[in-house]
């Protein structure tokens, strides 16, 4: 897939870098086909599938969902966490039509963190500035790990929405770098 001018989309070439507009300009419909068809995983239980999605909303000011996936050894967790922001909108009476800008501050965040059975943190974003995280680290042993989704803030009945695989090494991968 090209991006509107033209050039190449391929998250393996290095001249291809994260657009704050567009992301990486690039969908991988059957992926993304296979990771919706595994169904609904759900908070506060414990998940053994490779892989799964969920679509929640944050209720509460200060609300912490807890996801715990069940990960082995030099597997690599790949998860990304999006969620709705309020646009507002406003008459621009010259133009005679509704202009709609992002939402006013302070913009509703979800903080995400995943930590090992043993409470150490492994990966921890928070305040991020637009409304998207994407994970994707190695998992250092045969685990239970808790993806914490949190609210900062005074915003709430906000929808989120997580999706996660687990990727197992590659054969033959001996420096555990997935090329």
């Amino acid at each position: 897939i090209k991006d509107k001018n033209g050039n190449s989309t391929n998250p393996a070439n290095s001249n291809n870098v994260w657009h704050k507009d567009r992301g990486y300009g690039m969908v991988d419909a059957l992926r993304a086909y296979e990771l919706l068809s595994v169904g609904q995983v759900f908070k506060s239980t414990t998940i053994s599938q490779q892989k799964g999605w969920t679509y929640a909303m944050m209720t509460g000011k200060n609300q912490v969902d807890t996801y715990s996936i069940v990960g082995k050894k030099n597997n690599r967790i790949v998860l990304t966490v999006t969620w709705n922001r309020r646009p507002t909108r406003a008459w621009n009476t010259p133009q005679q039509r509704w202009v709609y800008s992002d939402e006013s501050s302070s913009k509703f965040n979800v903080n995400l963190t995943i930590k090992d059975s043993g409470g150490a943190t492994l990966f921890t974003e928070a305040e991020s500035l637009n409304n998207l995280e994407k994970v994707d680290i190695l998992l250092p042993g045969d685990d239970t790990y808790t993806v914490e989704l949190r609210n900062p803030g005074t915003k709430r009945n906000r929808n989120y929405a997580l999706a996660f695989e687990l990727l197992p090494p590659i054969p033959g991968d001996f420096n555990l770098n997935y090329i």
